[in-house]
Formats: C-alpha cells, structure tokens, sequence
C-alpha cells in the first residue's frame, strides 16, 4: 500500500487542495486499485485444503505483499516463476510458502455457500517460537491472532486452529498477514489452510450396519453410512460407475476385486466427492487416520473432517504401480473426544493428469501413545553393515548376527557383534557357523543362549536348511541341535518353558507358497540324546517374514506376507498360542499392514512393540506400533529416525536401540545406530 501513501502527498503538493478534497481523489485511486483472482479459476471453498502456493493472481500489491523482489525459495522457483512470494520445495503438495517474515501478505480467493460460523486451520513450520499472523476477510481480522508453534524443523509441519469467527455468503478475498517474527527473522513456513465450519447439529446419516464402527476395527471404504446423495455421501455422478452388486442401489462408485481386503472399494471417485462414516470413540486422545489408498499417478489428496469442523488436513496419496496396489496414508494427529462422531472423508485433489482422487480401500483410526518423542541420538556404528540380520537383548547387551549387506546382488554377511548400550561400545565376536539368513530366532535370556533354527543358507537366494543351533552369550561358542524333519525358511521361533517351537515360513526350495507349520523340540531332553521335533496347532493364516515375541507364557504372531517371491502381499494378522492348551487365538491386527520386522520386535513393560519392517511394493517405514494385551489394541508412537526394514530395535532399561537395517531405496544396508530415551518402566 505504500504507493498509495506517496500518491497522497504528490496530489498535495501539486494542487494544493483541502483535505476533504484529497480524501475523495484518494477514494476514486483506491477504486482502481485492480482486485486479485482465483489462481486456479475457481475460488476455494470450505473444508477445502487451500495450498499456500495457490495464492491469487495479480502480482505485488493485488495478490500478495513481498519484501523481496524474487523468490528466495530452494527447489520452488520453477513453481509460479516470476512472482516474488519465496515459494519452496516442501510440504504436503510439493511445495510450501517459506522466508515468510512480518509484513508480508497473501491472499485467496473463496467462496461461501452460506453465512456462518468457521474456524481457519493452517499448516505451519518453525524451528523457533513466536511467529504470530491473522487472517482477515473485508479487511476485518477474523481469526485474531495465530502463533506458529514451535515445530522442531522447518519441514516438520503442525495445525493450529483459530477461533471462532463469522463469515457471510458470497464471493470474498481472504487476506493471510504476517504479523510477528519468531526468535528467529521469519514467522513460519506455511503448508495449508482450510476453512472449516463450525456446525452445531452433527449430520443425520446413520451407521451402515447400525452401530458406529469402533476404534482399532477396520473401517471399509464402501461400508459409508447410510442416508443417501448429500446426506451420507456425495458423488458426482447419478450411478455407481464401479460396477459392484454391493449397494447397487447407491450412486457411489464401487468396484469388487482387486486383492481389497474385504473384496470391495471405492474407485472413479473425483475431488469434491465425500463420504460419511459414523464411529465411536472410547476415550478422549490423539488419533491418525491410516488410508489404504492406490492411484497410478501423483497429486491425489484427501482429507478427513469429524462433525464438520474438526479436520485431519491434506493427506497425499502416493503413486502406486496399479489402481490395486495398496498403500497406507497416515493424517496428522487429531484431538477426539469420547462418544459418538461422524467422520467424512473428503476427496480433495485429482491426480497429476487424470481425472481421479485414487482408490480406497479402507480406512483406520490409530490412537498415539507413549512419549512425544525418543529423541534419538546417533551412536557408534555397528562394525558390519547389515539388514535382515538378527538381532536380540540378552542380560543388557545387542548380539547382531549375518543378514545381508547390500541388494542387487545381495552380499551375505557372517559377522556376529554385540552393542552395550552402556559404554557405547561395539564388539566383534567372530563368524556364525554357516552363513545363513531366514532363520526362526528365539531366546533364552536367563540362560544367556540363542537359538537358531531352520533358515537358508548361502547367498541370495539360498539353499533351505534343517539346521539348528545354539549361541552361548557368555563363551562365545555355537552348538548343533536336534535337525529339524524337513528344511524351512522365513519362518519364527519361540521358546516357552523349555520347549523351542518353529511357526510358519516357507518349505524346502518353494519361495512363494506360504506354511502355517509348527513343531516343537523338548530341550529338556537334548543332553539325553532324545529330543525330537513334534508336530503342534499349525499356525493361523500361514505367512512368512512375520514378527513373534513371547509375553506371560504365550506366543504373540502379527504381521508378515503372503508368496514371499511372488504375490509379496502384506499382512496386519495377529494371533497369540497358549502352548498349555495347544491353541491359537485372534488378536487385533496390526493398522499398517508390514513384514520383515522380526529383529524389531519386543517386549517392554508389559507391551509389545514392533518397530519399522517392509510395507507396500518393497518399501520401509518409519512407524512403530505398540500393542496392549489387556486392551486387545495397537496404538501409534513417535516414529523411528529413518524409514528401516529389516532393521533391529531393541529395548534396554530406559534406552531404545536401533541399529543396522535397509532404506528400500539406496540399495545398500547401513551400520549407523541411533539410541532413543524411554520413560523407566
């Protein structure tokens, strides 16, 4: 606005006129003052993700205000080229609006279908405290003041809400000022903002089979509740264009097959689309929304609102190999209450190209837990590089055994070492027997022993073997067992009460088709030269690369795939055996499907943990799972410092270990080692 104040003062001096005269020429210059437009031609909407690089059109002064000429933004300068507002690469959508300090303004253009009360939600990032911005509407602060919290990382990104405020129907500019600068010469970074209504009656859909879906079951994508075109869902076209005999009557697209998980999703489906899915929330939290989402190209987004207002933010939805191969998007964190909510997903952005928002699958609420952070610092690396190695605590030391050390070819490593999480100290303790990798691990802690059973031995991709032998921590020695009846691989074990049992896994040469056996050897009866492996209950849904940890006398499962070299589908299935009754029992499955995660299993304060593995077309995550016994739910923590599969994460005293494991996209395994602090039992 500054050119405007010089105007003043150059019509008074050249004409010499009253201020009531000058006051009505500065009307008529303010009248022809040009007004920004949409960017992308239409206005946002409500409950809309407005990405902050999607401010108007119409330059310096009309669009947007910028202390700089140019954009000073790393890897964002190709994005609207010629603008000075510092435009980046980041953020949800690609890119983020950063070296944003006071003074500055954006604006956007929206559209509201009807008067009413609203809440602005923004997506911000700073690495310091103090940045403050409002938004204003018909040049009215709306939203009074904002701060940016303190997010850790300027691409770390976090909502705020603002508080309640009114807006009247119509077209209208909604300008974002900067007001304040953090500790540091910025306010924030700035991912998205969204208006999202506040309403006071909840929409009248109901349940599709009559009760609200609880937390922790899945909520099939094509189970929406039930009322109807604008009340339940919205769909843009009059029909289901998908083809399904479910719910034919419906006009959502839905489509059987697929390898859906109960044999049905959504497809065809368009941005602006939405659907309604009435849930029940046990206690006050902190919950994510996992997607399991598929689309053949980028861009695609959604979101979640829960009661109208209440909103997840923008979650992307990555590119898939096929309209049907998985993927779990996971939302930013949310506040709910106990009770009853209704939950709509909406479809925010098509993809790059294509006239498609992605696929769904289905949909789950994960609540978090445990501490805020681990903050994870560096330690000294493992001496050998390694994944899919093996990987326990015994009497509070990490022995790591072989794995591999890089892909393509796969490098087969012997080395054993072990970490103290004491001293910092790695040590190298020579070579197992024969390199093998896939072996079923289980551990006598008491006894200080570790056992090693089946496997496949040599280089990628092995030979299936019946060997079995045991480890003793304190002399550093190996000892042969008892061979198992038949050659197995990728399989587990477990020891319960001096019996060594083997689940699951692969059979001999055959790397796809999946087995659910499970033998057990008395090591009782070792020394007496009578030990013998027996057959017990096979093992529920046969899988391989799956996790197990032994908790008060039982044997937990979770986890795995289906056609190890072929289908290489991932599994959430959870069971636990009661060896005293040779019997197997559903447990709550895991909310991201995972493998590959078998070093990364463990027991803590009466949990069960399972951190990082393999997901969806071979790569790693970063998530970590704990799950309560007493509840019969899994829950969300802090993620792990890099994404690893086939990594090892164990826990000692109040110190979390991880160390060793594979990206899934650099092809080589790593050594570095990371310790986390963790709440004392």
């Amino acid at each position: 606005m500054s050119h405007l104040f010089r105007a003043k003062k150059a019509i008074r001096r050249a004409v010499d006129i009253s201020t009531p005269q000058v006051q009505l020429l500065e009307d008529r210059r303010l009248l022809s003052v040009a007004a920004s437009t949409p960017f992308t031609g239409t206005p946002f909407i409500p409950s809309q993700t407005i990405e902050a690089e999607k401010f108007d059109v119409g330059g310096e002064g009309v669009a947007y205000h910028d202390t700089t000429p140019k954009n000073l933004g790393t890897g964002g300068a190709s994005y609207r080229a010629g603008v000075g507002v510092d435009v980046q690469a980041g953020g949800s959508n690609g890119y983020d609006i950063g070296y944003a300090v006071a003074g500055e303004w954006l604006s956007y253009t929206v559209n509201i279908p009807q008067a009413g009360n609203f809440k602005l939600q923004a997506s911000v990032a700073n690495a310091a405290s103090g940045g403050q911005f409002h938004a204003e509407v018909g040049g009215v602060n709306r939203t009074g003041t904002m701060t940016v919290i303190n997010t850790g990382n300027w691409q770390v990104y976090k909502t705020v809400t603002s508080a309640t405020f009114a807006l009247s129907a119509g077209q209208q500019v909604m300008r974002i000022a900067l007001d304040r600068n953090a500790s540091v010469p910025a306010v924030g970074n700035f991912d998205w903002f969204m208006l999202v209504p506040v309403v006071s009656v909840k929409p009248s859909s109901t349940p599709f089979h009559g009760t609200p879906i609880p937390i922790g079951q899945t909520i099939e994508a094509e189970d929406f509740d039930k009322g109807g075109e604008g009340l339940a869902y919205h769909d843009s076209t009059i029909k289901n264009l998908g083809g399904a005999a479910y719910r034919a009557a419906e006009a959502v697209d839905l489509q059987s097959g697929g390898d859906s998980s109960n044999g049905f999703y959504i497809g065809y489906s368009a941005a602006g689309e939405w659907l309604n899915y009435t849930i029940s929330v046990p206690e006050t939290g902190k919950y994510v929304i996992a997607g399991r989402v598929a689309c053949i190209a980028a861009g695609a987004s959604f979101h979640a609102t829960f009661d109208g207002a209440l909103s997840t933010g923008s979650i992307a939805i990555p590119k898939t190999p096929t309209w049907t191969s998985w993927h779990t998007a996971l939302s930013n964190a949310v506040t709910l209450t106990a009770g009853t909510h209704v939950m709509r997903i909406a479809l925010d952005h098509n993809a790059a190209g294509i006239p498609s928002a992605g696929n769904y699958d289905w949909f789950q609420l994960i609540e978090t837990a445990g501490p805020a952070s681990f903050n994870w610092k560096p330690a000294a690396p493992a001496p050998a590089r390694q994944f899919e190695g093996f990987g326990r605590m015994v009497n509070g030391k990490l022995y790591t055994f072989g794995g591999y050390t890089a892909v393509n070819p796969f490098g087969a490593t012997e080395t054993v070492q072990s970490y103290d999480p004491v001293s910092g100290v790695w040590t190298s303790l020579g070579n197992i027997p024969i390199p093998e990798t896939h072996c079923g691990v289980a551990v006598d802690e008491q006894a200080g022993i570790i056992y090693f059973v089946g496997g496949l031995r040599g280089l990628y991709p092995g030979t299936a073997t019946t060997d079995v032998y045991s480890y003793d921590t304190h002399s550093n020695t190996w000892k042969r067992l008892p061979s198992l009846p038949l050659p197995l691989a990728a399989g587990e074990a477990a020891l319960v009460n001096g019996k060594l049992h083997y689940l699951g896994g692969t059979i001999g040469e055959d790397r796809a088709t999946d087995s659910g056996i499970h033998l057990v050897l008395d090591l009782s009866a070792v020394a007496a030269g009578t030990a013998t492996w027996h057959s017990a209950a096979d093992l529920p849904d046969p899988r391989d690369h799956f996790s197990s940890v032994v908790l008060n006398g039982q044997i937990y499962t979770f986890g795995g795939e289906v056609g190890h070299d072929t289908l290489h589908l991932q599994q959430t299935d959870g069971h636990r055996y009661d060896p005293s009754t040779d019997t197997w029992t559903p447990i709550a499955s895991l909310p991201i499907p995972r493998s590959h995660a078998e070093s990364s299993a463990f027991v803590f304060n009466g949990k069960i943990f399972v951190a990082g593995g393999q997901v969806d077309d071979f790569l790693a995550t970063a998530t970590m799972l704990e799950y309560d016994p007493a509840a019969d739910r899994w829950y969300l923590l802090p993620n792990l410092p890099m994404p690893l599969e086939g990594t090892i994460v164990q826990a000692s005293g109040d110190k979390l270990i991880v160390t060793t494991g594979y990206d899934g996209i650099s092809g080589i395994a790593t050594s570095a080692t990371w310790v986390g602090q963790w709440p004392s039992p």
